[in-house]
C-alpha cells in the first residue's frame, strides 16, 4: 500500500538546518592538513628509496652494460637490503662491503666432502659449490631476505668467483 501523504515531523524531531559555513571551513582545513601530512610522510619515505640500488651498485650496473642477474655483484642490493645484509652477515662474522653481498639462486648437487650440503650457488654467472667451512645461515632469516632462494657474500677480486665465497644465507632447502 503506497502512502502518498506528506511527511509529518514528529513533535520531538528537530528541524534540519544546513551546516554553518565555519564548520564546513574547518572540515576543509582538516582534510587539506591531513593530505599535506600524508604527502610529506610519503616524500620523506621516498627520499630513502629502499627499493633502489645503493649508489655504488647503480654505478656498477651502468658500467656492466646489461641488467644484473642472480649472483652478479649488486644483484638486488637495495638500500633496505644492505642494512639487513650488514646485520645478518655481521652475526655470522662475515666481512662484507657494499655490493659484495647479494641475492642469488641455487640448485642441488650430489653431496661430497667438499660440498657437504650438496648446494650450488650462482656467483657471477658460474655455479659454485658451497664449500666446507663456509658459514651458512639457514634459520632466523629476516623476512626481507626470504624472498630469494639464497644470499651470499663474495670478496672483491678478479679471481675465480667460487674461491671468493665468504658466507651464505640459504632460505630454501630441498
Amino acid at each position: 500500500m503506497d502512502d502518498d501523504r506528506p511527511y509529518v515531523r514528529h513533535k520531538y524531531e528537530r528541524e534540519r538546518k544546513p551546516w554553518s559555513p565555519w564548520i564546513i571551513g574547518i572540515m576543509i582545513a582538516i582534510v587539506i592538513l591531513a593530505a599535506f601530512l600524508v604527502g610529506a610522510a610519503n616524500a620523506q619515505e621516498m627520499s630513502r628509496a629502499p627499493d633502489e640500488l645503493t649508489d655504488g651498485c647503480k654505478e656498477y650496473a651502468s658500467q656492466l652494460g646489461r641488467s644484473l642477474r642472480p649472483g652478479d655483484k649488486c644483484y638486488k642490493h637495495t638500500n633496505a637490503r644492505h642494512e639487513k645484509y650488514k646485520e645478518v652477515f655481521a652475526k655470522m662474522k662475515c666481512q662484507c662491503h657494499n655490493g659484495e653481498c647479494r641475492a642469488t639462486v641455487m640448485k642441488s648437487a650430489t653431496p661430497s666432502t667438499e660440498n657437504p650440503l650438496g648446494v650450488l650457488l650462482k656467483i657471477e654467472g658460474k655455479w659454485c659449490p658451497l664449500r666446507k667451512g663456509v658459514p651458512v645461515l639457514q634459520e632466523n632469516i629476516p623476512p626481507e631476505l626470504r624472498q630469494d632462494e639464497a644470499h651470499l657474500c663474495a670478496e672483491k677480486g678478479t679471481t675465480d668467483p667460487c674461491s671468493r665465497l665468504n658466507c651464505s644465507v640459504i632460505t630454501l632447502m630441498f
